[in-house]
């Protein structure tokens, strides 16, 4: 299955000249993967319903176990409103990243109601995890003093997730439970740092002898989380993380981790080999290996299902 879906997409026009280290491509990437999987499902199933979530949630950024519950981001223009009704036409969705013009908007999806979610102050959200019930967001919110802060919203009430926590972090995900949060922040020094918070604690991950790392998605239970860090010389590396193990590292070569399965058993990602950008699948057994080792496009892998059946 996963093999089939990887030779569609690269069949697909305007796809295989895509680069991971584009983040504007990558986004417009994931919008595409959104609409690829509904329609994907609906040609799987003559009873599938293709829901329009309307024109402000125009990218997806993640959904509650049971699928009742969605959140993404969209525009908030100029004017404060997520549309092009005052005459100002926002970029296209592709270009989701705030120009000094046009702002990113988090927004939540409910019985057919996209419901805008609160800032911390400031002018701009990012959603980028969901609780497995739906009940907690997480993301990236600005504040009064338009310092770009970790949010939790719960219950209709947004707050900062950690106040004393230096004056810039994003969280990108969240367990399945809620109760443990992983992302990035500035260190004393401004250097960006992986960090897991957890009963009221951010704690700093380091960045395994390197200058920078970040988190990009956790298991379940929270009890692994994988991420990126850049050695002195400027390389990405991925890494996986354990509280016994600490910081590891997935492989010698240039590579990423993008996402990884709900006991944490498999991590997906892109790695760089002769200038070309592969995906990769990573298992403590069999370690590294290709998707599709006789493609000589590049690739980008967005993440995985939770028992690591598909990955896009």
């Amino acid at each position: 299955m996963t093999t089939k879906i990887f030779n569609q997409l690269n069949n697909t026009k305007g796809i295989s000249t895509m680069k991971n280290n584009n983040s504007t491509t990558t986004k417009f990437f994931k919008v595409f993967i959104a609409l690829f999987f509904i329609q994907l499902f609906s040609l799987s199933s003559t009873n599938a319903q293709v829901t329009w979530l309307g024109e402000k949630l125009v990218q997806p950024t993640g959904i509650s176990s049971d699928g009742s519950i969605i959140i993404g981001n969209g525009w908030l223009d100029v004017n404060g409103l997520s549309d092009t009704t005052t005459g100002h036409t926002p970029p296209p969705m592709m270009y989701l990243e705030n120009d000094g013009a046009n702002l990113i908007q988090a927004y939540r999806w409910q019985n057919g109601i996209v419901t805008p979610l609160p800032t911390l102050g400031g002018a701009q959200t990012e959603a980028t995890g969901i609780s497995s019930d739906g009940s907690i967001i997480v993301g990236m919110s600005t504040n009064g003093s338009l310092f770009e802060r970790s949010f939790v919203w719960s219950s209709g009430v947004m707050r900062d997730l950690d106040s004393t926590g230096g004056t810039y972090h994003h969280a990108t995900g969240i367990s399945s439970d809620g109760s443990i949060i992983v992302g990035w922040m500035f260190d004393e020094n401004s250097v960006m740092h992986a960090y897991r918070y957890k009963n009221g604690v951010m704690t700093d991950l380091g960045t395994h002898g390197g200058i920078e790392s970040k988190a990009n998605g956790i298991s379940s239970d929270g009890s692994i989380i994988i991420g990126d860090y850049k050695t002195a010389d400027g390389k990405t590396h991925a890494f996986r993380w354990t509280e016994s193990g600490g910081m590891t590292e997935l492989s010698e070569l240039e590579c990423s981790a993008t996402g990884i399965v709900s006991d944490g058993s498999i991590i997906v990602g892109m790695k760089t080999e002769a200038g070309i950008t592969k995906a990769f699948r990573w298992t403590e057994s069999g370690g590294m290996r290709d998707l599709d080792s006789n493609s000589g496009n590049d690739w980008i892998v967005c993440g995985i299902v939770s028992d690591g059946s598909i990955i896009v």
